[in-house]
């Protein structure tokens, strides 16, 4: 494996990801950051086979032991009394090991993620062994994780030598669906981010989320399973935001961390989920119903003027049109307007659909050759 994984220090435990009930109080509502947001574009530095173009080559076997609830006896009061008073820096190293399915009607996918958190504890000085039940936790949680999505959990412990106070290092393991709102404002020509929103019980004044300096966060794009439809790209961002329980006694707010892959569109699906705007495919279906049912009034206007023309009634008292230079004056006129408002219309959907789209594309493949030169 190409992630680093560390050797072990301490006993591995697993435990299944955290119930969805259970981020109800701390997920309902998002109240606007005090601070402005922080985003981090990272790269990879693990060379790619040329067939795929990979960022990272990341081989990691899926199968999995059974998955034991974490056994946390002690109440949370003994936990928080081992940390320090000042607030505790988590470094977050972040890698997309396998992404699956993209289902767009569903507004979510498959993907297998690794994420490591690191921090300094203090309270472990001459200590060799780390155990979560005992010690400071930073207690993370993955909030668009759906169902029971496959959660391993280990803790690791080193030591530095310009470092006075060990690291500890909480790595997390996960394969299963996560959701992911779709944005199709410019469908077909979409982009979409595929994101992990991990959240803690902690507060802002307990911790504080950054990126991993040290090592890379990346993307394995040799599995990517669904890439006959999307183009899966190089970097990954990371965006940390807050948000506040709004249903606690105490107004408190947490730090959240959201870590996105992207994948532009190949091709059409059949399907889409159930939104409340249009898409630039709607619009561009929209404008030709109308064009059409325009055409339609002419053609029949036009041809019932014409025959009147030809067979005049004998009780008419008045002549509609002169003759029939006339209606071919005018049959021209409106076929040239028709074909310019036909041309002109498909020029603005062309430039509604794929402009802001390319421009995003651009941007994203800008950040993939700074980061990976």
């Amino acid at each position: 494996t190409n992630y680093d994984e560390p050797q072990r220090f301490t006993t591995t435990k697993s435990r299944q990801s955290v119930p969805q009930q259970q981020l109800i109080s701390s997920s309902l509502k998002r109240r606007p950051a005090t601070s402005p947001k922080e985003t981090f574009y990272e790269n990879e530095s693990v060379p790619s086979p040329s067939d795929y173009d990979l960022t990272l080559s990341t081989s990691i076997s899926t199968t999995r032991t059974s998955h034991v609830s974490s056994n946390s006896s002690q109440p949370q009061t003994a936990l928080v009394s081992t940390k320090s008073t000042n607030e505790i820096e988590i470094k977050i190293r972040f890698v997309f090991l396998r992404v699956g399915e993209i289902d767009t009607l569903n507004e979510r996918y498959n993907a297998e993620i690794f994420f490591e958190a690191c921090w300094i504890d203090e309270c472990l000085k001459n200590q060799t062994l780390y155990d979560p039940s005992t010690h400071w936790n930073p207690d993370l949680t993955v909030i668009n994780g759906l169902g029971d999505n496959k959660h391993d959990v280990w803790y690791t412990m080193t030591t530095s030598d310009g470092n006075t106070f060990p690291q500890v290092t909480e790595h997390h393991k996960i394969t299963g669906v996560f959701w992911e709102k779709m944005e199709l404002y410019h469908f077909p020509a979409d982009v979409q981010e595929l994101s992990i929103s991990i959240t803690t019980t902690k507060t802002l004044n307990d911790i504080k989320f950054v990126r991993n300096e040290s090592k890379p966060s990346g993307v394995n794009r040799a599995v990517f399973t669904d890439q006959q439809e999307w183009y899966l790209y190089e970097h990954v961002e990371m965006e940390i935001t807050e948000q506040a329980e709004e249903f606690s006694e105490a107004a408190q707010t947490h730090p959240v961390i959201v870590v996105s892959c992207h994948a532009g569109r190949w091709v059409v699906n059949k399907s889409l989920p159930i939104i409340s705007y249009l898409t630039a495919l709607d619009i561009y279906a929209i404008g030709s119903i109308v064009a059409l049912c325009v055409i339609n009034i002419y053609h029949g206007v036009i041809g019932y003027l014409y025959y009147v023309q030809l067979y005049p009634t004998t009780s008419s008292t008045t002549t509609i049109v002169n003759n029939s230079t006339e209606l071919i004056l005018i049959d021209r006129y409106a076929f040239g307007i028709c074909t310019g408002s036909f041309f002109f219309h498909q020029c603005i959907i062309l430039i509604y659909t794929l402009s802001p789209s390319y421009r995003r594309r651009r941007q994203i493949e800008k950040r993939d050759k700074e980061n990976h030169p």
